[in-house]
């Protein structure tokens, strides 16, 4: 295990949790739409800072494809746990203002 696929993983959860906070707070979508911006911006953030490009000429593109493969999938877990919290306290805030009746 590398440990560029854990940064992965924190990349992707720091991009979950500010994209699905700004989206709460805007009203601007829900989870469908907080994950798959956040994916991305966590995937662009991941190609950008820890692929180090001027190695990659030595792989050959199956790794690499495979190397890319892995960070997606970290990236995507930490962009799933990241987006949990400003979810889940939009939810509760929600029922609490919810008028009995």
């Amino acid at each position: 295990m590398d440990f560029t696929y854990f940064v992965a993983g924190f990349l992707g959860l720091a991009a979950g949790l500010v994209i699905a906070t700004v989206l709460v707070i805007g009203k601007l979508g829900g989870a469908g739409r907080a994950f798959g911006v956040s994916f991305g911006v966590g995937l662009l953030l991941d190609a950008v800072l820890l692929i180090n490009w001027s190695g990659t000429d030595s792989l050959p593109p199956v790794l690499l494809m495979i190397d890319f493969a892995i960070i997606a999938i970290f990236t995507a877990a930490g962009c799933a746990v990241g987006m949990w919290p400003p979810f889940a306290i939009n939810q509760i805030v929600r029922t609490i203002r919810k008028p009995k009746v």
